[in-house]
């Protein structure tokens, strides 16, 4: 542009909005470096490394991710801690309940004694051995009420650990319906702003192509290029949502 404008080719008011338009460029490209490094010195904390440290392995933005295949609740249960937890407590309160009652179900112990009669002086005879042999049976008949108290106080409290349980399914069923709804979307976001990015380029080519042939003005090259800038931008942040949104899947499935 300022070559043409030496050669008188266009109108200072060319030169001016182009230059405005470079300078608000310069003024973005130091933002976005701003908050680049921002979020390295961010990640490098977060790794335990010095906050300066070079970091060479981040993927591209727009590196498509690895498909992601949905998992069903009942594949997804098995993964999540919180989801096990309960399992592992209602195990643990069903073996309580089994030994709490086990005091009152009937008992059979057996026993055998053996010993020699020296009480009584037998006068050079030969002690007697008297072995003894018994069986002892408990019946806990007049304890039948405690014992059904008892039941029904560890089943009402298994009841409730069921019902954490089932709180437990619903939070994660709904992470899971959350997740793989934005999966979804943010796929079509894709989509779309890809196609979107195709026409915004197109239109650039050929308002670019009319101002030098004389067709068309700077202010149209310039409309061009922000729409270019405002779709290349809306595909950015939707390959970031998607990258997120896989994210956000992988925790809830324990991934």
């Amino acid at each position: 542009i300022q070559d043409r404008f030496d050669e008188g080719a266009i109108s200072r008011t060319d030169l001016l909005m182009i230059s405005t338009r470079h300078k608000e460029a310069e003024l973005q490209y130091i933002k976005a470096r701003q908050k680049h490094t921002l979020a390295l010195q961010q990640l490098n904390i977060l790794m335990g490394s010095e906050p300066n440290a070079p970091i060479d392995s981040i993927a591209e933005i727009d590196i498509p991710t690895t498909p992601i295949i949905p998992l069903g609740l009942d594949d997804v249960l098995p993964r999540r801690a919180e989801y096990a937890s309960t399992s592992v407590n209602i195990a643990r309160s069903e073996a309580q309940r089994h030994a709490a009652l086990s005091r009152y179900n009937p008992q059979v112990s057996m026993f055998l004694a053996t010993g020699w009669d020296t009480g009584i002086a037998y006068m050079g005879q030969d002690v007697p051995h008297t072995p003894v042999v018994g069986v002892n049976v408990s019946i806990p008949i007049f304890r039948w009420g405690a014992r059904f108290k008892t039941n029904r106080q560890q089943k009402a409290y298994i009841g409730i650990q069921k019902l954490q349980q089932s709180y437990v399914t619903d939070n994660i069923l709904e992470e899971l319906s959350a997740a793989t709804t934005k999966l979804t979307e943010t796929e079509q976001q894709v989509r779309t702003a890809r196609e979107n990015m195709t026409l915004a380029e197109e239109n650039l080519d050929l308002v670019t192509f009319s101002y030098n042939e004389g067709k068309a003005s700077m202010a149209d090259v310039l409309s061009a290029q922000l729409s270019w800038t405002q779709a290349h931008t809306n595909l950015i942040d939707a390959y970031l949502a998607e990258k997120m949104a896989v994210a956000e899947y992988r925790k809830v499935i324990s991934e």
